[in-house]
């Protein structure tokens, strides 16, 4: 990784780029991402996997679970899930950084 700091310009297109991905994928009818957790008992103390999934709606409206990743630690797939769920307002508070510094 690279000690460099993006220029104000590198941030903005970065960020259009999240907005632009966010927008694609996510549907007004789509509910929020959530972690769950699938219980199991190994003999290493591992007690449950995790996983990130939302529920979406076929064109006929009936609910469908859309599985996003599996087999997660979870501070990874809460990583997942809060950047998804905000992120309209974490693009919000990094533009009005960027404004904000005047480089």
């Amino acid at each position: 990784m690279s000690d460099r700091r993006m220029t104000p310009n590198e941030v903005n297109k970065l960020l259009a780029r999240l907005v632009d991905l966010h927008q694609k994928h996510r549907r007004d009818d789509d509910e929020p991402w959530r972690m769950v957790r699938e219980p199991h008992d190994y003999d290493d103390g591992t007690t449950h996997f995790t996983h990130v999934e939302y529920t979406a709606h076929d064109t006929n409206g009936a609910p469908v679970t859309v599985m996003i990743a599996r087999f997660l630690t979870p501070a990874l797939a809460e990583l997942l899930v809060l950047s998804y769920n905000n992120m309209p307002e974490i693009v919000a508070w990094a533009r009005r950084g960027v404004d904000a510094s005047g480089e």
